[in-house]
C-alpha cells in the first residue's frame, strides 16, 4: 500500500457545508481528535506551534494574543477584539480572556488563514480557527486516563458516552491537571509557573434519523483556574538587572507569588433541519449562545519588593463590557433565525 493510500481523509466544514480537507480550496489546516490527542495539543496556544503561518503568544493567562498572515493587534487588554476568531462548536469566543482555555474531549480543529468575513463574521480579518468537540452517540462506553509526571503532575481525564433515550444521546467529559511548577520564587520560597486547572462538559445530542430531519445539540462547559503566578527573569544584555537577580532561568525573583482565579463557561444550542426550499441540500441552522467568565489576575512587575505590585482586577470591569456582545450575538443568532440563513 502507498504512502497516499494510507493518508486519512478528513471532512470538514469550513464552507459551512461538508467537504473533504484534500478537495477544499482554502488555506486550511485540520487536524482530528485523535492527532491532538497523541500530540498533546490541551490548549489553543498549542495550535500555533503546529500550524503554518500562525502564531500564539500569551502576555498574561488573560491576555492572549493571536498573529495569522501579519495581521495583528499590539494591544494588550484582556477586553480587546482579536482579527483572529477562536470559535467553539461555532460559537465565538469574543475575549482574549477567554481563549486560552483547556481544550478536551475534541473532534477536530479547523485553522483557517486569510479573511473569512463572508462565513465568519466580524473580527475575522487575519483568519478563523474552529474547535469542534466530540458529539455523543449510539457507541455507548467511556474511556479515561491518569498521567503523573515531573513536578509532581497528575492529570486525569474522562470521557462517558450513551443513549439516554430512543435517539437521544448524552456525554459528559472532565479533564483536571495539577503541578507544582518548573519554577521557583527564591524572593518568597514558593513554586511558580503551575498548573490547577479542572474542566467539565455535558452534551445532549440528537441527530436526524428516518422521516426526522431535524438535528439537535445542547452543551455546557465550566472551567476553573487556579494556577500560580508567572516566573519573572530579568536578560542579560544592555537592560539594567535588577540587584540580587538570579542566573538561573528556573528560579524568578518577585516579591509577589501572583496567580489566577479564572471561572468561565457557558451553553449553546444549536438546531439543524434539511428544507425543500432551495433544493435537497439545503439545511437551516440556528445557534443560540451565552459565555461568561469572571478573572482575576495578580501579577508583579517583575522586580523585588521596593517595587509596586500591579492587580489586574477584570471581575467586575469584564461583566459590563461582557453583556453587550452577547445580548448581540443572541439577537445576531436569532436574526439568522428569523431571515432563515441557510449554508
Amino acid at each position: 500500500m502507498s504512502f497516499a493510500q494510507q493518508l486519512e481523509e478528513i471532512t470538514v466544514t469550513a464552507q459551512k457545508r461538508e467537504t473533504v480537507l484534500s478537495k477544499t480550496g482554502l488555506a486550511l489546516s485540520a487536524f482530528t481528535g485523535d492527532y491532538l490527542e497523541k500530540m498533546r495539543v490541551e490548549r489553543a496556544s498549542d495550535i500555533g506551534d503546529r500550524t503554518p503561518g500562525f502564531s500564539y503568544y500569551n502576555l498574561s493567562p488573560l491576555q492572549a494574543n493571536m498573529a495569522m498572515r501579519g495581521a495583528f493587534t499590539s494591544d494588550g487588554s484582556p477586553g480587546t477584539s482579536q482579527p483572529i476568531g477562536l470559535f467553539i462548536d461555532e460559537v465565538y469566543m469574543g475575549r482574549p480572556s477567554h481563549i486560552d482555555n483547556d481544550l478536551f474531549g475534541l473532534e477536530r480543529v479547523e485553522v483557517l488563514r486569510g479573511p473569512q468575513g463572508t462565513l465568519f463574521g466580524r473580527n475575522v480579518v487575519g483568519g478563523a480557527i474552529s474547535i469542534f468537540t466530540k458529539n455523543p452517540s449510539a457507541d455507548s462506553g467511556s474511556e479515561g486516563s491518569v498521567t503523573f509526571g515531573s513536578n509532581n503532575l497528575m492529570e486525569l481525564k474522562g470521557y462517558f458516552s450513551g443513549e439516554l433515550s430512543e435517539n437521544v444521546f448524552g456525554s459528559i467529559t472532565i479533564k483536571s491537571q495539577e503541578d507544582d511548577g518548573w519554577a521557583k520564587n527564591v524572593f518568597t520560597g514558593n513554586d511558580a509557573e503551575g498548573r490547577d486547572t479542572q474542566s467539565v462538559r455535558v452534551k445532549l445530542h440528537s441527530p436526524s434519523s428516518g422521516d426526522n430531519d431535524r438535528e439537535m445539540t445542547f452543551s455546557a462547559d465550566f472551567t476553573k483556574d487556579r494556577s500560580k503566578g508567572l516566573a519573572a527573569f530579568v536578560l542579560d544584555g544592555d537592560a539594567e538587572r535588577f540587584p540580587g537577580t538570579p542566573d538561573n532561568y528556573t528560579d524568578s525573583l518577585q516579591s509577589y507569588d501572583g496567580g489566577l482565579i479564572k471561572d468561565a463557561g457557558g451553553a449553546h444550542f444549536k438546531i439543524s433541519r434539511n428544507m425543500d426550499i432551495l433544493g435537497d441540500n439545503t439545511t437551516f441552522t440556528s445557534i443560540t449562545a451565552y459565555r461568561f467568565g469572571d478573572n482575576l489576575y495578580y501579577d508583579s512587575d517583575l522586580g523585588p519588593a521596593i517595587r509596586q505590585n500591579v492587580m489586574i482586577n477584570l471581575t467586575k470591569e469584564q461583566k459590563k463590557l461582557n453583556f453587550y456582545p452577547n445580548f448581540l450575538k443572541v439577537i445576531h443568532q436569532l436574526k439568522k433565525f428569523l431571515c432563515l440563513f441557510f449554508y
